[in-house]
Protein backbone atom coordinates (compact mmCIF):
# COMPACT_ATOMS: atom_id res chain seq x y z
CA UNK A 1 0.00 0.00 0.00
CA UNK A 2 2.01 3.52 -0.95
CA UNK A 3 -0.26 5.50 0.60
CA UNK A 4 0.02 3.77 3.69
CA UNK A 5 4.27 4.47 2.95
CA UNK A 6 3.10 8.18 2.37
CA UNK A 7 1.83 8.55 5.99
CA UNK A 8 4.59 7.53 7.42
CA UNK A 9 6.96 9.49 5.66
CA UNK A 10 4.53 13.03 5.73
CA UNK A 11 3.86 11.50 9.81
CA UNK A 12 7.84 11.07 9.92
CA UNK A 13 9.04 15.19 8.12
CA UNK A 14 6.04 16.27 10.61
CA UNK A 15 7.59 14.49 13.95
CA UNK A 16 10.86 15.67 12.97
CA UNK A 17 10.18 19.29 11.89
CA UNK A 18 8.37 19.55 15.08
CA UNK A 19 11.54 18.41 17.19
CA UNK A 20 13.80 21.15 14.67
CA UNK A 21 10.90 23.92 15.78
CA UNK A 22 11.22 23.23 19.75
CA UNK A 23 15.09 23.08 19.09
CA UNK A 24 15.39 26.16 17.39
CA UNK A 25 12.55 27.78 19.85
CA UNK A 26 14.96 26.72 22.74
CA UNK A 27 17.97 27.87 20.98
CA UNK A 28 16.04 31.05 20.32
CA UNK A 29 15.21 31.39 24.04
CA UNK A 30 18.62 31.33 24.70
CA UNK A 31 19.52 33.69 22.65
CA UNK A 32 22.00 31.42 20.07
CA UNK A 33 20.25 31.92 17.33
CA UNK A 34 19.36 35.54 17.42
CA UNK A 35 16.11 35.19 15.55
Amino acid sequence: MPSMRSSRRAGAARAAAAAEEDGMVKRGRRGELGG
